[in-house]
């Protein structure tokens, strides 16, 4: 089993949609994929999830199994564990990564997926969206090969 691993800061919010909508997704190479996601500070954290991705995720009817139910702080064994890492903000996660995982800076993927202070929810959770369905189609190409 391949692990994916999404990271944002405070693995409430964009992080947890992303796990959730990936791990949803059935088939194969999907089948042989699991995603999970951690956060740089989760004591910024207010509660268990974000009722912008709780309300997301019961709308498109994705199950509890497709997610952790609480914010977890990331770990060295979890970037070790992950065969790919995604942080959600280049701007944001970057920084994060070089103070407390310097080696591990420029071994991950980056996307650009704004938070609350810049986008609204019907702009960030679109995005993290259509950031998963090509990761979804660039897995399922790789694994063809």
């Amino acid at each position: 089993m391949n692990s994916l691993l999404f990271i944002c800061t405070g693995n409430y919010y964009r992080s947890r949609y992303a796990e959730a909508l990936f791990n949803h997704q059935k088939g194969i190479p999907l089948s042989h994929w699991r995603a999970f996601s951690r956060g740089l500070m989760i004591e910024c954290a207010p509660q268990s999830i974000s009722p912008h991705t709780r309300n997301a995720i019961q709308s498109k009817g994705i199950t509890d199994d497709c997610y952790e139910s609480l914010p977890t702080a990331l770990t060295l064994a979890d970037l070790k564990r992950a065969d790919l890492v995604v942080a959600l903000k280049r701007e944001e996660h970057h920084a994060m990564m070089q103070h407390q995982f310097p080696e591990w800076v420029e071994r991950i993927r980056y996307w650009d997926v704004h938070d609350l202070d810049v986008w609204s929810p019907a702009q960030t959770l679109p995005a993290i969206e259509t950031r998963v369905q090509s990761l979804i189609a660039e897995l399922s190409t790789s694994s063809k090969k």
